[in-house]
């Protein structure tokens, strides 16, 4: 049950939750003994999973799994939640200006079109 003001993202849920499964095997295979270090027993896997999760439960999906792929082209040592964090506010930032940008040139395409059907009705073209 849903609380009222609550939002129910259940659609991206095993999504999410596939991201962030992913996420772990990606850093396991990856920092194998630093993770270990951290993350070595399952009790501490299952924490560190509940910690990661709520705290990029922000981002969708599809931004965790292309921040996790760069975090491990781009780091020697196993990244920290912020690392991720961080790489993932810069990708939504990155998409966020794509999409106003898209938007704009969309609409400048829409106003060409307007002003060049004007242009043939006048010049009878």
């Amino acid at each position: 049950m849903i609380s009222p003001g609550q939002k129910n993202s259940t659609k991206l849920l095993p999504e999410f939750i596939q991201a962030i499964d992913d996420l772990f095997v990606k850093l396991e295979l990856t920092y194998h003994y630093q993770f270990y270090k951290v993350f070595g027993d399952d009790d501490k896997l299952l924490t560190g999973k509940k910690i990661w999760a709520k705290n990029l439960k922000k981002f969708n999906p599809s931004i965790i799994v292309q921040a996790t792929d760069w975090l491990i082209s781009n780091h020697d040592f196993l990244p920290t939640l912020s690392d991720l964090a961080k790489i993932c506010s810069s990708i939504n930032n990155d998409l966020i200006r794509k999409d106003v940008a898209n938007e704009e040139l969309d609409n400048f395409e829409r106003f060409d079109k307007k002003i060049l059907e004007k242009l043939r009705k006048k010049h009878n073209i």
